[in-house]
């Protein structure tokens, strides 16, 4: 349905935005069909005021059937535009296989993070009275913890889990102790 605001509706005679979808039952999918096998599948782009794409979704081949997901961004400068989803920076890729790479096309890990002085960010939202684990585990039973807690004077702890069982191994204080 077209109404008189222009806004385009598929599925619903009364669109609330620019293009709405809907559908019951898993219906509202949108297709963006490539009709020949090149690389590129897809591309979903936001553009700006100017015509230039600030951001954009792509889909390339992964093999006959598989794909990977791209995220591409550009930075705030003016001498960076284009008006190509594929020719901005690519930020973040997920593969077919389900790795997620930022700053890397080839991610050799579930998460692999690539770049000048990388920096892995956990943080706790609930203020100066919480704390942040990193937990590298082979199950819930097994694994290392590193916790930093800011409410206590064990600022940083190292702790195994041992067939379900956590015990410090090593604790920093808040003084360093």
């Amino acid at each position: 349905s077209l109404v008189t605001l222009g806004n385009v509706g598929i599925g619903t005679t009364s669109p609330a935005r620019p293009l709405e979808v809907a559908g019951s039952g898993g219906g509202a999918i949108i297709n963006l069909k490539r009709t020949d096998y090149g690389t590129g599948q897809g591309a979903l782009a936001f553009v700006n005021a100017n015509s230039n794409v600030c951001a954009s979704i792509t889909a390339s081949r992964a093999g006959a059937e598989g794909g990977n997901l791209i995220f591409y961004t550009v930075e705030n400068d003016p001498a960076v535009t284009s008006d190509n989803p594929y020719l901005i920076s690519a930020r973040m890729h997920i593969t077919s296989g389900g790795n997620v790479g930022i700053g890397t096309a080839s991610p050799s890990a579930n998460m692999h993070i690539y770049g000048s002085d990388p920096v892995l960010k956990i943080s706790d939202t609930t203020g100066s009275s919480g704390y942040a684990t990193l937990w590298l585990q082979e199950s819930d039973l097994y694994g290392v913890k590193l916790k930093y807690n800011s409410a206590t004077n064990d600022f940083f702890n190292l702790s195994t889990v041992d067939n379900g069982t956590e015990n410090t191994r090593m604790v920093v204080t808040r003084t360093g102790d």
